[in-house]
C-alpha cells in the first residue's frame, strides 16, 4: 500500500457498510489488526479518522471483503494526509473556551446515532467520538446528548482554568435549531417530555 492512490475522504459518504452474512475467516485476524492500528493513530495524530475507525471496528466478528476494501481506502487516505497537522486557531488576547457538538442521527445499520464534540482553548484541547447506547427518537433528542457531553467537559475544563483565577468566555456551538431553541428556555420544553433526565440539566 506505500504506492497506493491517495484518496480525499476516509470513506466514501455515499456508501453504508452493514454486516455481511458471506464472511471471509481468511481475513479476520488481518481486519483485526489492522482495526487495531487505525485505533492507535486515530487516538494518537490521525482525529479525522475517528468516524470510520469506530465503523469498521463494529465487524470485527464477520469481515468481508467489502469491509477489507473499505479499510484500504483509509490507507489510501492516510498515504495522501500522512504529512498534514491539525493547526486549529491560533492565540487570541481573551482566553475563550469553545465546544462544537454535533450528532448524525440515526446513520447507523442499527439505528443508533454517533455522537462527536470537539472542545478549543485557542488549540484543541479535548475531542471525544462514540456510538451512543440507545436508539433516539428525535434529532433533537441526539443532539442534545451529544451537548450534554461537551458541555460535562466543558465544565470541568472551566474549573481547571477557574483554579488558576483566570478570566475567560465560554460557548456552546450546534447546528440543529430545535436542541438550540430548547437550551434557550423557550416554550417548547413541554413538549420534550420524552427526554431523559439525564440530559435535562442542560437547559
Amino acid at each position: 500500500m506505500e504506492n497506493c492512490k491517495s484518496v480525499s475522504t476516509p470513506i466514501d459518504p455515499n456508501f453504508k457498510l452493514v454486516p455481511s452474512i458471506d464472511s471471509n475467516q481468511d481475513l479476520l485476524f488481518g481486519f483485526r489488526k489492522a482495526s487495531g492500528l487505525s485505533n492507535y493513530l486515530t487516538s494518537c495524530s490521525q482525529h479525522d479518522c475517528a468516524y470510520v475507525t469506530s465503523i469498521l471496528s463494529q465487524f470485527l466478528e464477520q469481515p468481508s471483503v467489502i469491509h477489507v476494501a473499505a479499510f484500504k481506502r483509509v490507507l489510501c487516505y492516510l498515504q495522501r494526509t500522512r504529512t498534514l497537522e491539525i493547526s486549529l486557531g491560533g492565540f487570541q488576547d481573551a482566553l475563550n473556551i469553545l465546544g462544537y457538538s454535533n450528532s448524525n442521527w440515526g446513520s447507523n445499520f442499527d439505528g443508533r446515532s454517533f455522537l462527536g464534540y470537539g472542545i478549543m482553548c485557542w488549540v484543541l484541547i479535548m475531542c471525544k467520538y462514540k456510538k451512543q447506547p440507545i436508539v433516539d427518537v428525535l434529532l433533537t433528542e441526539a443532539e442534545l446528548r451529544s451537548m450534554t457531553g461537551c458541555a460535562q467537559d466543558m465544565l470541568w475544563v472551566k474549573k481547571l482554568i477557574s483554579d488558576f483565577d483566570i478570566s475567560f468566555n465560554s460557548h456552546l456551538c450546534c447546528d440543529t435549531q430545535g436542541a438550540l431553541s430548547l437550551c434557550s428556555n423557550t416554550p417548547y420544553q413541554h413538549f420534550t417530555r420524552n427526554i431523559n433526565i439525564q440530559i435535562k440539566w442542560l437547559f
